[in-house]
């Protein structure tokens, strides 16, 4: 995880597979030595949410599992 004001890179967590379980990991190491973060920018993976692509609206778009965290 990089933090975009600084450059620096501020927790690493390296796994065989990239999954939620890997992302709950790092966001926890980080709230836990740098404080809750007031907003995240990501790679527009689906695990972080889903937009569908003819939605007329977001309330019709739903968030993943670690969209709620």
């Amino acid at each position: 995880m990089v933090d975009d004001a600084t450059g620096n890179i501020v927790w690493a967590y390296f796994n065989k597979h990239e999954n939620s379980n890997g992302y709950y990991n790092v966001l926890h190491e980080i709230s836990t030595h740098h404080g809750i973060s007031y907003m995240f920018f990501t790679d527009k993976r689906t695990v972080f949410g889903y937009i569908q692509k003819k939605s007329p609206s977001l309330e019709e778009d739903f968030f993943t599992q670690f969209g709620y965290v």
